[in-house]
């Protein structure tokens, strides 16, 4: 081996090339999609680079690693963009809480919120968020009316006492 390639394979060892504009874009692609604000960014970045609070400092096999696990976790979230299970779990939740039956939640899902069901697609985080919304709020005042039969019934005496 010839001694200029020796030494251009100890400066590529030595120094690995620095992050590439794509790989900056992607870092804070995925971060958006996880709702990362900037400095929770950069306390990500801090530790594949060494304490460093620069996503500019990061070198491309270390911004590869943070891309590689940022994505890892954009895929467990399920993409960042449309309802997740937990939440589809919730629904099922609330609905049985109003005593309904999957035809009756079905029927007021179409009617107010314009889904065939909760599987159905185009149904995003904050569609699914106001779904919830709606449900707890019929929830509660489920829950309110019994509280105020029950205080009636307290109150009321009958006759014969």
């Amino acid at each position: 081996m010839s001694s200029k390639s020796q030494e251009s394979r100890r400066k590529t060892v030595n120094n690995p090339p620095p992050l590439q504009e794509w790989q900056r874009r992607r870092i804070f692609g995925l971060g958006k999609k996880l709702y990362l604000d900037i400095d929770r960014l950069r306390e990500i970045a801090a530790q594949y680079n060494g304490g460093l609070l620069h996503i500019s400092k990061l070198n491309y096999e270390t911004a590869r690693a943070m891309i590689n696990d940022l994505a890892g976790q954009v895929r467990q979230s399920g993409g960042g963009k449309w309802i997740t299970t937990a939440q589809k779990r919730h629904i099922e939740e609330l609905y049985a809480d109003l005593e309904w039956n999957e035809f009756e939640f079905n029927t007021w899902l179409i009617r107010w919120h314009k889904f065939q069901s909760i599987n159905s697609r185009g149904i995003t985080l904050k569609k699914a968020q106001n779904i919830i919304e709606g449900l707890k709020a019929m929830v509660g005042r489920k829950y309110q009316r019994q509280n105020e039969l029950i205080r009636e019934a307290r109150h009321s005496v009958p006759g014969y006492a």
